[in-house]
């Protein structure tokens, strides 16, 4: 592929991280038309296309591990200036976000400030669980920038390696899509049934049956005719409650496409929604 080809394939891509290295810059990109989607670019000159695979962890731990190298390789330790993709950048406190990178539920952000006594930053940036707002645990200030990223890309492969442990827990590598609902499901009501998540919506290392299967238990977007939009219900996998837009859902899912796995934690929560229901009549 020349480097005319690996530019406009870049172009063309979402950019899921960069990290700029003085003159260097190590980018993680997506391209979900593309057989192999995840890729990993070294923006150098000839604009290098370092990999390209169908899996978003091992694209992402091959960005973090490929980002030391360029740092090692090139003794680099500052960056030349700072880039933001996506226009102004997001604040963490006095702190702009350089890049931020999401691996199993949490996102991974490296920031820079002026005038902060540490001029650089690495936290994990999750939801409040109320309010939704971003706060940022577990933050870390570095007065070195090579440091900062080499910590940076520690905790990317640290999240990349919990991920796969979850993965080999559960066992579970496949994805559901629309030709696993009832046909025209997607127009009907939901409340009770089983539902299909869209894997588009979910975080890319999570886009497997096991995020996707949900029970639906309420809210105005199981009525295809209310204005509400709310899909509420239960994680078949794990027992989690969730929230949902009726948008997300691809439909119910057809009987015969119930994974093995997902057929007895099905009737446990039936039996535990129809107890809790019956609780509620005899009071």
């Amino acid at each position: 592929m020349m480097p005319e080809e690996r530019l406009k394939l870049l172009e063309k891509s979402e950019i899921l991280g960069r990290i700029d290295l003085a003159g260097h810059a190590v980018v993680l990109a997506a391209d979900d038309t593309a057989a192999k989607p995840y890729m990993v670019f070294h923006l150098y000159e000839s604009n290098d296309l370092i990999c390209q695979h169908n899996s978003y962890l091992t694209t992402l731990r091959n960005f973090a591990l490929y980002t030391r190298a360029v740092m090692q390789t090139y003794e680099i330790c500052t960056p030349q200036s700072w880039s933001f993709p996506h226009g102004e950048a997001d604040m963490a406190g006095e702190y702009r976000i350089l890049t931020g990178v999401t691996v199993n539920s949490i996102t991974h952000v490296l920031g820079v400030s002026e005038k902060a006594e540490y001029p650089y930053l690495v936290s994990d940036c999750v939801p409040h669980p109320l309010l939704g707002f971003p706060t940022y645990p577990d933050a870390m200030g570095f007065d070195d920038y090579g440091e900062a990223v080499e910590y940076y890309c520690g905790r990317l492969i640290d999240g990349v390696e919990k991920s796969l442990e979850i993965q080999q827990e559960r066992g579970i590598k496949d994805s559901l899509a629309f030709f696993d609902c009832i046909p025209d499901s997607r127009h009907g009501h939901y409340n009770g049934q089983i539902v299909v998540i869209n894997a588009d919506v979910l975080q890319r290392d999570k886009r497997t049956a096991d995020h996707q299967l949900i029970y639906a238990t309420g809210g105005n977007g199981c009525n295809p005719q209310a204005r509400g939009q709310a899909v509420f219900g239960i994680n078949v996998y794990d027992g989690k409650s969730m929230r949902y837009e009726r948008a997300d859902v691809l439909g119910v899912i057809a009987p015969d496409a119930v994974p093995a796995w997902a057929e007895p934690k099905i009737a446990e929560i039936e039996n535990r929604c129809k107890e809790r229901h019956n609780d509620q009549h005899t009071r």
